[in-house]
């Protein structure tokens, strides 16, 4: 005789995207040893995501991470007029949240993602940024400046 299937009031498809979110930050920093910093905007990134997926109809569940949901959170990024590296950044953090769900055992010990949804698509190319600084000649130009409009005080050493 077959044993009997009870139905379980709760699945794995029932977990949130914000509470896989809360456990993956907080291994992150206390197991990975990330700095707190790194947490908030990872976090950050999903809560941005999670603001698009309402607005667009969905509830906070694990299932609405798809590659579709992400893409169109990508493109209305895009539209937006956020630059690309900007955008690259918030992929990345949902690819770490995705690779989390991937290892990360549901209520029935399965995975709690099946795919990462952000590695079905390219993502923006990421653009280097130059780094501006000061020429000598315009180091000394600012410091006369400051020296000219602050007579009364003595300049410190520039090292300091």
């Amino acid at each position: 005789m077959a044993r009997p299937l009870i139905p379980s009031i709760v699945d794995d498809a029932t977990m949130t995207l914000s509470g896989l979110c809360k456990e993956w930050l907080q291994y992150l920093v206390g197991v990975k040893g990330y700095a707190p910093g790194t947490a908030e905007q990872y976090g950050r990134a999903v809560d941005q995501f999670r603001t698009f997926l309402t607005k667009h109809g969905h509830q906070d569940d694990v299932r609405a991470f798809t590659t579709p949901n992400v893409l169109g959170f990508t493109q209305d990024l895009a539209a937006r007029g956020i630059k690309p590296n900007t955008i690259v950044c918030k992929l990345a953090a949902l690819s770490k949240l995705a690779q989390f769900g991937l290892r990360a055992p549901g209520r029935r010990g399965r995975p709690v993602l099946a795919e990462n949804p952000t590695k079905a698509f390219e993502w923006p190319t990421w653009t280097p940024t130059e780094t501006h600084y000061l020429y000598p000649d315009e180091l000394l130009a600012a410091v006369e400046a400051h020296r000219a409009d602050q007579p009364h005080r003595e300049l410190r050493e520039v090292a300091e």
